[in-house]
């Protein structure tokens, strides 16, 4: 996609590395499967916003969290913040 986007998917996979048994599992293949499945449980969720909001200096609504199950919703929806950082 781009540079932003890519440092975004990069991060949420040394997170994800860092914090589970699947590194085998490249998130960059896996854009539609939820993060559940990738071995991040919901408390891990919680703590990866967590570190991309501060990671990134951007803030996530907790409501706005729901609405984005997959890799890929994660990750646009991270886009999106950072994007609207920079406006």
């Amino acid at each position: 996609m781009n540079e932003t986007y890519d440092s975004i998917i990069a991060f949420m996979e040394s997170y994800k590395d860092a914090h589970t048994k699947r590194k085998s599992q490249k998130l960059q293949e896996n854009l539609e499967r939820p993060l559940s499945d990738l071995g991040l449980d919901s408390l891990g969720l919680v703590t990866l916003i967590c570190a991309t909001e501060e990671h990134f200096n951007i803030d996530i609504k907790a409501s706005e969290l729901p609405v984005y199950p997959t890799v890929r919703n994660y990750a646009d929806l991270f886009y999106k913040k950072v994007e609207e950082k920079h406006e």
